[in-house]
């Protein structure tokens, strides 16, 4: 990834420079202040688009995120191109103009890369809570299978049972039922605490109450 920001940044340079070489070797000799304000804007607009994919939330959709932002910013530096391109090679002569147009676009833009930037961020919440919730269960499930270690046989079956909903428990639940996994991580440890200093009464109490949990985890789907 580091590796891709750094070609990206390069080419961008690049393709900055080529542009300013053309600009001062094609423009009109009268050149005016709009004609500066647009160069200005053709500017922000290019580097909008190199720094999208240093802007993006880190997850595991982070390309999906880069390309969506980009799409945005291409779509508004194409825009901009052209716009700012006709002001300058027909030098406008009114600056108020050539100003609230490039500000109205540029307001445009930024409205519409803040939406999807948003969005952006909340599927990568919820895939970092995904996996949070997914690393917490197989931590209970791995301290259900040490406490059958320490107790007996009758015992051992309902804590099978108590894994065997865990197993089959969904990845994604309504957020009403928010920290249920957390709640089956805690009554699995105290199972393991229990059965490792053999309070069998303590381990089937949280048992009941773990499987309680696996089941209501498991209604929770949308």
């Amino acid at each position: 990834m580091k590796k891709f920001r750094f070609h990206w940044l390069v080419v961008g340079i690049l393709i900055l420079a080529i542009f300013n070489i053309l600009f001062f070797w094609l423009k009109p000799e009268k050149d005016n202040i709009g004609t500066w304000i647009s160069y200005a804007f053709i500017h922000i607009a290019y580097l909008e688009i190199i720094l999208v994919p240093f802007l993006s939330p880190h997850s595991k959709s982070r390309h999906i995120f880069i390309e969506n932002m980009t799409v945005v910013s291409a779509v508004y530096f194409i825009v901009e191109f052209i716009l700012g391109s006709v002001f300058i090679l027909f030098a406008v002569e009114s600056w108020k103009v050539v100003l609230f147009t490039q500000l109205i676009l540029f307001l445009v833009n930024l409205v519409v890369l803040y939406g999807v930037a948003l969005a952006n961020q909340k599927t990568a919440n919820a895939e970092i809570k995904g996996e949070t919730d997914r690393e917490m269960m197989k931590s209970a499930m791995n301290n259900l299978q040490q406490a059958c270690s320490f107790v007996s046989k009758e015992d051992k079956q309902q804590l099978q049972m108590a894994y065997d909903e865990l197993k089959a428990s969904p990845a994604k639940v309504d957020p009403s039922f928010s920290g249920l996994e957390s709640n089956i991580l805690l009554a699995s440890q105290h199972i393991l605490d229990a059965a490792q200093s053999n309070q069998l009464d303590e381990v089937r109490k949280q048992s009941s109450l773990l499987v309680q949990l696996a089941q209501l985890l498991k209604n929770s789907v949308k």
